[in-house]
């Protein structure tokens, strides 16, 4: 089903302005529409669903050659986005 109405934004904050004021039904992620979930003013439809994920890649010449400064920066994004979100949290 493709969606027809006059309304239309590529700024999740508006789509999620829009939705909360009963425009219809947006697909979000939860780092913005977190706080409408946690309020009671959205609710998922379709929980069981998900969008698939997006991948985050690293590339460097070769393994054997890592300098500390790609090693170090590698870790901190292993940490930053394999860790549960705050956002995620109490959603």
């Amino acid at each position: 089903m493709r969606p027809q109405g006059p309304l239309r934004a590529n700024n999740g904050v508006a789509l999620t302005r829009a939705a909360c004021d009963h425009q219809g039904i947006i697909l979000q992620p939860t780092f913005i529409v977190g706080d409408a979930l946690r309020s009671g003013a959205l609710v998922p439809l379709l929980p069981e669903w998900e969008k698939g994920q997006v991948g985050l890649y690293a590339l460097y010449p070769h393994r054997r050659f890592v300098s500390a400064k790609v090693r170090c920066f590698i870790e901190f994004v292993q940490e930053r986005y394999l860790a549960p979100h705050y956002w995620d949290r109490e959603v």
